[in-house]
């Protein structure tokens, strides 16, 4: 039941971090009041500055990793969760308004089952093609699709006081999911007379077929047959994001840099999943009454951010987020670099 939580929030994640990225892709921040180019902005990073140098390829490369914790709430066994991620985005600029590229990602989720109840980790490996059009310097409308395969590895145990007085242990399973994600995005850009106000909306959209399974390995200690056979499950998940982020560029000219601290928040709203009947027999038995978690329809993303434009259009960065929702919390630390060449 654990595996289509999984399902929802892997893509999202991915989706989120790559639309953070791609919302920067024509973005320059400029430290003075007025509005500038982009090109203006290019050249203050540059020491000589000249940017003539600089082409048209572009390739961000990020890494990091998260913790976090959900309670055990709504039915569902709650646990610890520890992530690491690693995103590649190549970029091409065809114009001053459009600009397209290629997203991969992978993450790696371990999540520890309260109870002492076992443990679901996952690998997904994430291959998105996207598009970016910029109709002025201050807004873009983006497109992306992708796929996504999701590897699992689960082991179960079950204590005496939740199973009738019978303990199991060691019941191993390894499954996989397919995954197909598409996501359409907005926003603008306001130079207000000290910083620069972002306003953006999402929608992103997940279709997900998680593989049947049967476990090996359970030890029960009636000596009875424990094995768990599970049937597939199909889970769609179609969410709304809207949110502001509020930047301030400061520059220093002995360094030949561009220093922007970024503060970001974000509403994010599930209308698709749902509740859903598991289908599984224990022993050939057919287990009865099995479903997942009642879904959460709301949560909040917070972050903070710095952004170093340094010469020769290398732009670094580091982000920190933290996930407000019900029963749970989540905390994301990533950095990296961009280059354009």
């Amino acid at each position: 039941m654990q595996a289509d939580s999984i399902a929802i929030s892997s893509p999202y994640d991915f989706v989120k971090k790559i639309n953070n990225r791609i919302q920067r892709i024509n973005d320059c921040d400029d430290a003075t009041k007025s509005a500038k180019s982009r090109e203006d902005c290019r050249k203050k990073g540059n020491g000589s500055g000249d940017s003539s140098n600089i082409g048209p390829f572009g390739i961000s490369i990020s890494g990091g990793g998260g913790f976090g914790d959900r309670n055990d709430a709504r039915g569902q066994t709650g646990f610890d969760i520890n992530t690491q991620h690693a995103n590649a985005i190549l970029d091409y600029r065809f114009d001053e308004q459009f600009t397209g590229g290629l997203s991969l990602g992978y993450l790696h989720s371990d999540r520890d089952l309260n109870l002492n109840s076992g443990y679901l980790n996952s690998d997904a490996y994430r291959v998105a093609p996207f598009l970016v059009y910029s109709p002025s310097a201050k807004s873009y409308v983006s497109v992306l699709a992708g796929y996504s395969r999701l590897e699992f590895d689960s082991l179960r145990n079950v204590n005496a006081g939740l199973f009738n007085g019978i303990t199991i242990s060691g019941a191993a399973a390894s499954y996989g999911a397919d995954q197909f994600f598409t996501s359409l995005g907005t926003g603008y850009v306001e130079q207000m007379e000290w910083f620069n106000l972002r306003g953006f909306v999402r929608g992103d959209y997940s279709h997900t077929e998680i593989d049947g399974y049967q476990e090996t390995g359970a030890v029960m200690s009636s000596g009875g047959n424990a094995t768990i056979s599970m049937n597939g499950q199909t889970i769609d998940s179609f969410t709304t994001t809207v949110g502001a982020e509020i930047s301030r560029a400061f520059t220093v000219p002995s360094l030949y840099t561009v220093f922007i601290p970024r503060f970001r928040a974000e509403w994010v709203h599930e209308f698709e999943n749902r509740s859903r009947q598991i289908d599984a027999s224990l022993a050939g038995i057919p287990l009865l009454g099995l479903a997942t978690a009642a879904p959460e329809r709301n949560w909040l993303n917070l972050a903070t951010g710095l952004q170093m434009q340094l010469p020769q259009d290398i732009v670094a960065f580091i982000d920190y987020e933290a996930l407000l929702i019900e029963s749970g919390s989540n905390q994301i630390v990533s950095g990296g670099v961009k280059i354009r060449f």
